[in-house]
């Protein structure tokens, strides 16, 4: 080897000890940071009324609950008693049209989390 060569060879060894460095720690970084993902704040309204959002790596929509909640047929007007725990107490929409010779509407069990949305009668 000659004294020409030196300098080249010392720059060659120091580019590739740091071409090395740097893969090593990029592939460190990739491997330690999750990727993280931003959903948009949407949400799909579920038969039951409930509403889930998206979630996960891809950004999904959580599952609609696959129970749906029925009304208990139990009268709770005050003649048939309450109802139980988790369940409210709500009126049955009249008919659309509304006579004299009508029965009010009568009382229905619901669930507390669909109780509490607001409920539009047909007219």
């Amino acid at each position: 080897m000659t004294t020409k060569n030196s300098p080249v060879l010392f720059i060659m060894a120091i580019v590739l000890a740091v071409a090395v460095v740097a893969v090593v720690a990029v592939t460190y970084t990739m491997r330690q940071a999750p990727r993280q993902v931003a959903c948009t704040e949407e949400a799909m309204v579920c038969p039951d009324g409930t509403a889930v959002g998206r979630t996960g790596p891809n950004c999904e929509f959580t599952p609609c609950s696959t129970t749906s909640p029925v009304p208990l047929p139990v009268d709770c007007s005050g003649a048939g008693g309450a109802c139980p725990g988790g369940y409210t107490c709500i009126q049955r929409c009249g008919p659309p049209v509304v006579r004299d010779t009508d029965p009010p509407p009568g009382y229905y069990c619901e669930l507390n989390s669909v109780a509490s949305k607001p409920r539009m009668c047909p007219i």
